[in-house]
């Protein structure tokens, strides 16, 4: 039979230090917070990705909306043209409105006594009635009246047309 032999016990000098536990509540919770700040990036990326496509579309429709007005604009200020012309104004007035071209110096011209005159330029406050009471003065041997309405050709509707 054998003899036993005792055998001598290894006995450590020191306690050995405590192994890490891999999933700590301060890895688990730093871990969680990682986490969520890039989950956070992700959708904030999306999103801005979205609203840059909303912005360019809403770009390009005010940009074909200006384009729209500007060529509306031109298409006015051509009509405008087109209106002021003396002439085609004429016309359009006897096609469009049957009025007729009379003769200034057959209009009746209605001389106004000058304390009258003066009576109502001298309480007018505003540039034009200065500037008809100046007009007014200018032309001494013409009537109040007749330094309101210029003397060019006038248009006068007939009457029994619409």
């Amino acid at each position: 039979m054998a003899r036993k032999v005792a055998q001598h016990r290894i006995s450590q000098c020191f306690s050995p230090s405590p192994r890490a536990v891999s999933l700590s509540e301060r890895r688990v919770a730093l871990a969680v917070l990682v986490f969520m700040v890039a989950g956070s990036l992700l959708v904030a990326h999306v999103a801005l990705r979205f609203a840059i496509r909303d912005v360019r579309m809403q770009h390009r429709q005010l940009q074909e909306q200006v384009r729209n007005l500007l060529q509306q604009k031109e298409r006015l200020e051509h009509e405008k043209e087109t209106l002021c012309n003396s002439q085609n104004l004429r016309e359009t007035g006897r096609r469009q409105l049957a009025m007729m071209e009379t003769d200034p110096r057959s209009q009746l011209t209605v001389a106004v006594a000058s304390d009258l005159r003066q009576k109502y330029t001298r309480g007018a406050a505003t540039r034009t009635a200065v500037a008809l009471a100046d007009r007014a003065e200018n032309a001494k041997d013409r009537g109040l009246l007749m330094t309101l309405v210029d003397a060019s050709p006038a248009f006068a509707a007939v009457p029994g047309r619409e």
